[in-house]
């Protein structure tokens, strides 16, 4: 080996430990959630929350790093941290008063909850809701810190029983009030021990969609007094179906630390900022899709909206809120992105180094310094025919074992694996690990599944795994999707063997079980 080869090699050496190291150092955006959606008259806002893989909230995010999208329309978007905004919130406090009265399960939680009107801002606005068996408004929305304070002092705990899902959708019903002088931005703090004996006869999939209706953010906190977490499934659940959080508070610090965590995620985030074309405040149900680019990865979420029409003389009183569809960790590359103007100036550095090892390599090739042979596997895929398409970026193509005839059979915890098989004469093949929800479409950069088809809307469909169950829902587009050959109206179940029929691009979904 020749002192110019061994030379290369160093090279290469460093610039990969500086890669590393510039990519230890990078945030990695796992989560992207929206909160709440709502129109007021010809603006339309969009609030979401943006985490690393920490779970902490990623700030300095521009417009140059967001797009939105209403149906196949992207719009333009003025962009501002929550913060930055001199916006108030619209809160209520739902309280359980069948917890125990002691330290840790009553009087800990009403301190926690006045620190937290302690804090209140001339802006914000908190209402208190009590139940057990019945509902009770303990004070309606004000700004009044000493109202607020001598309501919860004034509430009672130790109850046999609370109705526990009603109180739930009192809470939601006050919070989801039309009055125009409160907040566009709302929220539900929920503190409860989740007891469910007496229900009010409402079932879980009742309470699910009446909370789905109102589409609000509630931010859950539950109280065990006996030891059990079992009943908290439904509400994390619910909670997290809303667009918000949901946590246990297993001693007295921790319902301070929850709440405290609550109070950030809810005077945090950003404010997405539209003004609507006047041809789309046409009283129909639009999918709305949130799409941030961030250190080289894409993530999306999804959701729907109800645009009331402007011309409406109660238009300047609509809010309209959508709970989110929250995306985990799905990367979809960065094509069509503007180049992030807080990139580090060292990975310009590195790339440039990259280029000057390719070409001298490339050099000490043509000279015979390096005898390079034929890889065995190019051979043996040419021998076969054309290789295999590229997938689109963020689209993986490890192998695996496949299911056979089976539905899924995996946790609700976990993540599916995918492959579609493009049926034509392409056969083209796009691998996707779903943890949550992703969209296939036409638009690069936008879609975990790019679809170059002038038929395939610009986010097409959106497909949803949740407690073991995938699931395909159409989002409003101009062609509509099939599966097996029935059109999607809503959402509809997906099994292992199933053909999904973008518009005119059809697709044989198959389930890659994890090995």
């Amino acid at each position: 080996m020749t002192k110019r080869i061994r030379a290369v090699i160093a090279l290469v050496l460093f610039v990969l430990a500086l890669c590393t190291a510039q990519t230890a150092g990078a945030l990695s955006l796992t989560t992207l959630r929206i909160t709440q959606v709502a129109q007021r008259g010809e603006s339309l806002y969009v609030y979401f929350e943006a985490l690393d893989d920490s779970g902490q909230a990623i700030e300095g995010i521009g417009p140059q790093d967001v797009s939105i999208a209403l149906g196949d329309a992207w719009l333009d978007t003025d962009l501002s941290s929550f913060a930055a905004t001199g916006e108030g919130v619209a809160l209520v406090f739902a309280v359980d008063r069948s917890l125990p009265v002691d330290d840790a399960h009553s009087v800990r939680p009403i301190q926690a909850m006045l620190s937290y009107i302690g804090g209140m801002s001339e802006r914000d606005a908190v209402a208190v809701v009590a139940f057990d068996e019945s509902m009770h408004t303990a004070q309606d929305f004000t700004s009044d810190k000493d109202a607020l304070t001598d309501a919860l002092l004034a509430l009672s705990f130790g109850a046999p029983h609370a109705s526990f899902r009603s109180g739930v959708v009192r809470a939601v019903e006050i919070a989801g009030r039309l009055d125009e002088d409160l907040p566009v931005k709302r929220a539900v703090i929920l503190v409860s021990r989740c007891d469910f004996e007496a229900t009010g006869g409402l079932t879980p999939v009742e309470l699910r969609e009446r909370v789905l209706e109102a589409h609000l953010p509630i931010y859950a906190i539950g109280q065990s007094t006996d030891g059990s977490f079992s009943a908290f499934d439904e509400v994390g659940a619910l909670a997290r179906a809303s667009g918000a959080s949901f946590g246990v508070a297993s001693s007295a610090e921790a319902i301070d630390r929850l709440i405290g965590d609550v109070r950030a995620r809810v005077h945090g985030g950003y404010r997405a900022l539209i003004t609507l074309p006047a041809d789309m405040a046409d009283g129909l149900t639009h999918g709305l899709t949130l799409s941030l680019q961030w250190n080289g990865k894409t993530v999306t979420s999804t959701t729907e909206i109800r645009l009331r029409p402007t011309t409406e003389a109660n238009a300047a009183k609509t809010i309209a809120t959508a709970s989110a569809l929250p995306v985990e960790d799905r990367s979809v590359g960065a094509q069509g992105q503007p180049q992030r103007s807080h990139e580090p100036a060292l990975l310009i550095a590195v790339l440039a180094l990259l280029l000057i090892v390719a070409a001298l390599l490339s050099i000490a090739i043509l000279r015979g310094k390096i005898r390079s042979y034929p890889a065995p596997h190019t051979a043996k895929r040419r021998a076969h025919g054309k290789a295999a398409s590229a997938a689109p970026a963020g689209i993986g193509r490890s192998g695996g074992t496949y299911g056979g005839d089976s539905a899924l059979s995996i946790g609700p915890e976990d993540g599916v694996a995918l492959r579609f098989v493009q049926l034509d004469r392409r056969r083209d093949k796009y691998d996707l690990f779903l943890k949550d929800t992703a969209t296939i479409g036409r638009a690069p950069g936008h879609n975990a599944i790019v679809i170059a088809d002038k038929t395939v809307s610009a986010c097409h469909c959106e497909l949803r795994f949740e407690h073991g169950v995938l699931q395909v829902r159409d989002l409003k587009s101009q062609n509509g999707t099939y599966l097996n050959h029935t059109r999607v109206r809503d959402f509809a179940i997906v099994q292992h063997g199933d053909v999904l029929q973008i518009a005119a691009t059809k697709l044989k979904i198959t389930v890659r079980h994890k090995t």
